[in-house]
């Protein structure tokens, strides 16, 4: 058999948003985004992300070592982190934004 037929055979065909909707089916995983995604969802530049991030204990995950390592944001532990977050705001602060950096 030749090569290029053998590999046809074990490489299954992707097909578009598959893996979307599997995960949506799954109600146990957790989609992974990445720090542009997080900024444009919370509305926030990169220097409030990680102000967030270190003043605020935005949890994330970062991949690989320094400065330039590529930052993950699960967004069950977003969710988690928004919803405790509100409350505290709620409670504390009733007429503020959520969402502030603290820097002028």
């Amino acid at each position: 058999m030749p090569r290029t037929a053998l590999h046809a055979q074990r490489t299954p065909r992707r097909v578009p948003g598959a893996k979307r909707a599997q995960a949506e089916a799954e109600p146990g995983v957790s989609h992974v985004l990445r720090d542009q995604q997080m900024m444009t969802l919370l509305g926030v530049s990169r220097t409030c992300l990680h102000y967030l991030m270190r003043k605020q204990g935005l949890p994330f995950i970062k991949l690989g070592e320094g400065r330039g390592a590529a930052l993950r944001f699960s967004e069950q532990s977003l969710q988690r982190w928004l919803v405790q977050h509100e409350q505290h705001a709620r409670s504390c602060f009733p007429t503020t934004q959520v969402l502030t950096c603290g820097h002028k």
